[in-house]
């Protein structure tokens, strides 16, 4: 699957990543229909928050169906 990929400050790119595999019982996987950016992952690209690893998912706004 393809995900937003932080690789550094202003340094974010499209990548092929694993698929989610369901863990528990109650696991669901939603197949994503649209995503978007919001502001808490623009001080994220920009460096405001110390500590972000590289490789980091952004992906707080999805949206789509089970």
């Amino acid at each position: 699957m393809k995900a937003i990929v932080y690789e550094g400050i202003k340094n974010v790119n499209v990548r092929d990543v694993a698929d989610p595999k369901l863990e528990k019982s109650d696991d669901i996987i939603i197949k994503v229909t649209s995503t978007a950016i919001c502001g808490s992952d623009l001080h994220l690209i920009h460096g405001m928050i110390p500590n972000l690893k590289k490789k980091f998912n952004l992906r707080s706004r999805n949206n789509g169906n089970s």
